[in-house]
């Protein structure tokens, strides 16, 4: 039996991954304009770091979901990145009411769920979803909506993926039985691009959409 550790597994996993990064970045930058919408927050629940942001970048540049679920809207710093490759979105959140000015929603199709649990929103969608990002608390009753929402070769992201937070407890609710579970990036990849913070992004990739090759 050949043991890989999870942890060298997942840095082959983000290299790969962060190669689809293009020399520019300003659609990164762009995410600083949402500063601004933090004063409209009932309740200021964080922002993702910009390591954070160039990871999920990096999933929808590698993997091109044309569905996206996102429980955790917040200002939409990872709505905006999340939608760079063209996926309509559905998003939640829980605890505020921002509406995102129109040029972090154009040109896909941005679907706001403000005030509402992610349950909720998820009762009302029909899948399939080829990615859902999940930046809140996951409960017992989303799982139902999960599992008929996504599909076999669905990507799962979850932010703050260290430690006891709360990523960690979301991830340990889904059977990575048939799937990679990948670990945050080391923040020595991010330095790569320019970025010194801390990417906490965690994935779980199904076996069936990882490809071997001879290179």
């Amino acid at each position: 039996m050949l043991n890989l550790s999870r942890k060298r597994v997942s840095r082959i996993v983000w290299e790969t991954l962060l190669d689809s990064i293009p020399a520019d970045r300003s659609p990164l930058h762009k995410t600083d304009e949402l500063e601004s919408l933090r004063h409209a927050a009932q309740l200021n629940t964080g922002s993702m770091t910009k390591a954070s942001l160039l990871t999920l970048w990096a999933v929808v540049r590698a993997f091109k979901p044309k569905r996206v679920i996102e429980v955790g809207t917040f200002i939409g710093k990872s709505t905006y990145v999340l939608g760079l490759e063209g996926a309509d979105i559905d998003t939640c959140d829980y605890s505020n009411d921002i509406a995102l000015p129109q040029w972090a929603a154009a040109p896909r199709r941005v679907t706001q769920h403000p005030m509402t649990a992610s349950a909720d929103m998820m009762e009302k969608l029909t899948g399939p979803y080829d990615l859902l990002f999940v930046d809140g608390r996951l409960g017992k009753d989303d799982l139902p909506h999960i599992s008929r929402l996504l599909t076999p070769s669905s990507i799962v992201a979850f932010d703050d993926f260290e430690g006891v937070e709360k990523g960690v407890a979301n991830a340990m609710r889904f059977n990575c039985e048939g799937a990679l579970l990948v670990y945050p990036a080391e923040r020595a990849l991010s330095e790569r691009y320019g970025i010194f913070d801390e990417s906490t992004v965690g994935l779980i990739i199904p076996h069936s959409v990882v490809k071997l090759t001879n290179q």
